[in-house]
């Protein structure tokens, strides 16, 4: 997940925002949120974005957020641990901080993704709800 500056959220607003006005608003408001982008709250919505992706594969698979922080190792439980480290190392997460936040050790993950690349990248199943979360993300 990269953070835009702002000229470039001025230079989105200007694409999306017709007239003057609405885009000078966009550059007041700009001006006092700035200060405020510190890495803390960078952390904070990595926090909410990760959240938001362990709800979202939770109910893809039709299974309890904290079935999946638990400790079964049934295979549905598996898969969808193994989905959630996927998605969330292709939008920049770490493994360490995907492993905190089911409650695994980064090693675990390490194997989920290296699990993926060898048999799950194969089950169309499995592609086909990794596509579906994806598609409706807000993080791109």
């Amino acid at each position: 997940m990269r953070w835009l500056t702002t000229f470039e959220i001025i230079d989105v607003a200007k694409q999306r925002v017709g007239n003057e006005e609405e885009q000078n608003l966009w550059e007041s408001i700009l001006h006092y949120i700035e200060p405020l982008r510190s890495t803390d709250l960078g952390y904070m919505e990595t926090i909410n974005t990760a959240q938001d992706l362990l709800n979202r594969v939770a109910l893809a698979f039709l299974v309890d957020v904290g079935d999946l922080i638990g400790r079964s190792r049934k295979r549905k439980l598996v898969e969808a641990r193994c989905v959630f480290a996927i998605i969330g190392s292709r939008y920049g997460l770490t493994e360490k901080f995907i492993g905190k936040m089911i409650d695994r050790d980064y090693s675990t993950i390490s194997h989920y993704l290296t699990l993926h690349k060898n048999t799950l990248s194969h089950d169309g199943s499995i592609q086909l709800i990794i596509k579906s979360i994806e598609s409706k993300l807000l993080i791109k």
